[in-house]
């Protein structure tokens, strides 16, 4: 509910008072709640002979590891907790893969042990999955009561302010934090010219940082469409098409090879002569590049900058497990915060770094990769 309660906070009261309460619900019921277990195969094990020098001399048995996978979810590891399981079960032991339990077989009686533990997991992905449900239930009106809660008072306020506003005249209070650039989309809302003397820095709305990152991972994947085309393209040609697709669809000025601090960075986006967010655009080229990639954004972003974006095509096969390197090698980084990488979509993360060269000030890096692999 921690996570649910936060969303709300950062969406704000407007947000909140405009939407439906059982639409709300639905939204976060589904964002959140947990899976259900699902067996592969349908539930059918394999079996895994071991070592036998390292487990016992005995020739008349093989050990053995008898294992039952999952589909795998976000979520599922918490699913798979055994620590309230029966006593009965307490051979069977888990992992973020699934179940699996170590035995020795004979070929006698292996068919019958084998049955007999299927017979265990069958029932225990039972008695898990009607705890999921259970609980999910249990979440879902959570949830109801929390957001009418909300709501409630939402409306109690602004019915209270509707009456004092009958009697005395009243403001919107000026908050005294930093102003938020008002990057607005095209043809929807003209943005407001800078303010002169700002005293402050500016810094990007949530929501309209969150537009932009839209328009490059629509961008991305137009090269995913084609890859065959874009594949032959070089760094600076894909840069200058996203660029291309900023430019067309905010009022904003997003430029290329733009000198800052140690470099000239692939992307930056400006407002009144500051940078709001810097942009690196790589190949894919393994591991330690993408680490290398990492440090070489830092050498653009200077102590004013609070966003970057780091951008990996990758022309090779095996995009799942790319994904996957690219989010060990950012966490392994000297910079990265312990538990701050988010998952946003399938090859979309974000994650928080501290500022090299200032330990009490840290930056939010976005990551986004685009598979451009073409079969021929």
């Amino acid at each position: 509910m921690a996570s649910v309660q936060g969303n709300l906070s950062r969406r704000g009261d407007r947000y909140l008072a405009g939407v439906d309460v059982q639409r709300l619900v639905e939204y976060y019921y589904s964002k959140y709640k947990l899976p259900e277990i699902v067996l592969v195969d349908g539930g059918k094990p394999k079996v895994i002979p071991d070592d036998p020098s390292s487990t016992r001399n005995a020739l008349d048995s093989v050990p053995v590891t008898i294992r039952f996978d999952i589909e795998k979810e976000d979520k599922i590891e918490l699913v798979l907790n055994l620590e309230n399981t029966q006593p009965k079960e307490s051979e069977i032991h888990s992992d973020k893969n699934g179940f699996y339990i170590r035995t020795n077989l004979v070929p006698q009686n292996a068919k019958e042990i084998v049955e007999k533990y299927e017979q265990m997991i069958s029932q225990l992905v039972i008695h898990k999955n009607t705890e999921v449900r259970r609980g999910n239930e249990v979440f879902r009106e959570q949830l109801v009561n929390l957001i009418t809660e909300r709501k409630s008072k939402l409306k109690i306020q602004t019915d209270m302010i509707g009456q004092l506003s009958q009697i005395i005249p009243i403001v919107q209070r000026i908050k005294p934090f930093s102003p938020v650039v008002p990057l607005t989309k095209k043809k929807q809302i003209v943005i407001n010219p800078p303010q002169p003397r700002i005293s402050v820095d500016p810094k990007i709305d949530p929501d309209i940082l969150e537009a932009i990152i839209d328009v490059l991972i629509r961008g991305g994947k137009t090269f995913e469409t084609a890859p065959e085309t874009f594949a032959k393209l070089n760094e600076e040609d894909l840069r200058n098409i996203l660029i291309s697709f900023l430019n067309g669809n905010f009022e904003l000025h997003a430029v290329a090879e733009a000198f800052n601090k140690l470099g000239k960075s692939d992307i930056s986006l400006r407002y009144s002569g500051n940078n709001l967010f810097v942009a690196e655009c790589k190949f894919w080229g393994g591991a330690d590049l993408y680490d290398d990639a990492i440090d070489q954004l830092f050498k653009y972003l200077t102590w004013r900058e609070n966003i970057g974006v780091l951008i990996a095509f990758v022309r090779e096969r095996d995009f799942t497990s790319i994904i996957r390197k690219s989010k060990e090698a950012t966490s392994s980084h000297a910079t990265f915060m312990a538990d701050s990488l988010r998952e946003k979509a399938a090859s979309y993360f974000v994650t928080r770094h501290i500022f090299p060269e200032d330990k009490e000030k840290n930056i939010e890096i976005h990551h986004l990769l685009f598979t451009i692999h073409s079969p021929r």
